[in-house]
């Protein structure tokens, strides 16, 4: 008996019937809450959200669902607030997906893929921002030649456009041929436009075609973002804003249609190099006291620049590069 307690007691341990897969992050002591959620925000198929639209819509949020460990109620992320989507801009189109959340920063990564003139054009890119559930929905999706602006429920997001290149030190060329920009990042936005405060968003152009701010209507309020800059440099100022209020980029300014209003049917804003917004012009649109406002209102682009119509008034605002002026050149009233 004792010699056999022996050679138990000394010899090879008995191997466990199933040995655990090599975890793939490095092993830290985290809350058990702490683990629970990462495990949610990294769990695969669950991320992934329907289409999204150009204006940025997305499906509607799951009711909300809690589940127990350790006596402790966790919510889970609503993966249907998402960014991922189809967004046009001049010239082609950007489809944006969801691909993971790292463990170890707790941000995820994004893939981006641009097509022009209906042609896919490679390489592939990705950038990093907060998770899907922190990040929103997308409000508006901007892109340049070098440079791509993302608005969310909650954060601007700033990464590269499809005319960036492997010279650019902020990418690093990837194992699948696709290209990681470390140069991308996320700004919170101030506390009065989070979650899905904003009506209408826009954004400027410089001259040689980027993107040289975004603004965004919210409550009364028009705002101003510079995406070169890591804080965003957010401002803003009171403007007239009544239902149906929309906004629409114009080289380096930015259109207010207020398309049932008379004495500010359109005005012009842009942001000054002193980091303000200024305005540019206020036009009218006169109409009779029976004329209603009219649920059919369009802006589009004319040869330089804007027309505006709503129900039988239509006004067109013409830009002079000389001046750097606008001037109302034709209108219909009721």
């Amino acid at each position: 008996m004792a010699k056999a307690a022996g050679e138990h007691k000394h010899g090879k341990p008995k191997k466990p019937e199933h040995v655990p897969p090599r975890q793939p992050f490095r092993k830290r002591k985290l809350p058990i809450a702490a683990l629970a959620t990462a495990a949610i925000l990294a769990a695969p198929g669950a991320a992934k959200a329907g289409t999204v639209s150009p204006q940025g819509s997305h499906k509607p949020s799951t009711s909300e669902k809690a589940y127990q460990d350790n006596g402790v109620s966790i919510p889970r992320p609503d993966f249907n607030r998402s960014i991922d989507g189809e967004y046009a801009f001049n010239g082609g189109t950007a489809s944006i997906e969801f691909t993971h959340t790292n463990l170890e920063t707790l941000d995820a990564e994004y893939l981006i893929l641009f097509s022009i003139e209906g042609e896919r054009y490679a390489p592939r890119f990705r950038f990093n921002a907060p998770p899907p559930n922190a990040l929103g929905s997308a409000t508006g999706v901007f892109v340049s030649e070098m440079r791509t602006v993302i608005l969310t429920s909650n954060y601007i997001v700033v990464t590269q456009g499809p005319e960036d290149n492997l010279e650019n030190p902020g990418t690093l060329l990837m194992h699948d041929g696709s290209r990681l920009d470390r140069d991308s990042f996320s700004v919170r936005l101030p506390q009065e436009l989070r979650g899905g405060n904003i009506s209408s968003c826009a954004a400027t152009f410089t001259p040689d075609g980027d993107i040289s701010a975004v603004f965004a209507l919210s409550d009364g309020k028009l705002w101003s973002f510079l995406p070169g800059v890591e804080d965003g440099s957010p401002v803003s100022i009171d403007v007239s804003a009544s239902g149906g209020t929309s906004l629409h980029g114009y080289k380096g300014y930015v259109f207010l249609f207020q398309p049932d209003s008379t004495e500010n049917f359109v005005s012009v804003f842009k942001r000054t190099d002193a980091g303000e917004i200024s305005s540019a012009g206020v036009f009218r649109a006169e109409r009779s006291d029976s004329a209603q406002a009219s649920a059919d209102s369009s802006a589009r682009e004319v040869p330089g620049g804007m027309m505006f119509s709503s129900g039988s008034r239509t006004l067109i605002v013409l830009f002079d590069g000389g001046t750097n002026t606008f001037t109302a050149a034709a209108s219909a009233s009721d």
